[in-house]
């Protein structure tokens, strides 16, 4: 799958938000209060999924995910990802 474009990062986010609130027309709740914490946990799982698809590659990761290199690196310091990540 090809992730390299800012649609997908959008499609991303609106699929985040169905799952915590429901998709419209749904009758799920959740406190507002959690998301922060939920979308952390979720770029946590999938830059973790990314790097160990890729033998802790974070060049390849970073192409997987559609973003930069630089900007993966510094996604991982403020989620404490370690590189080399395997």
């Amino acid at each position: 799958m090809n992730k390299g474009n800012s649609n997908y990062e959008q499609d991303f986010i609106w699929q985040s938000l169905d799952e915590i609130w429901g998709a419209p027309g749904s009758h799920k709740h959740i406190s507002v209060s959690a998301l922060p914490e939920y979308l952390k946990e979720v770029e946590f799982n999938e830059i973790d999924d990314a790097l160990k698809s890729h033998n802790g590659n974070v060049a390849a990761a970073s192409r997987h995910l559609g973003i930069g290199r630089t900007r993966l690196i510094a996604r991982m310091k403020v989620l404490g990802i370690k590189k080399g990540r395997q």
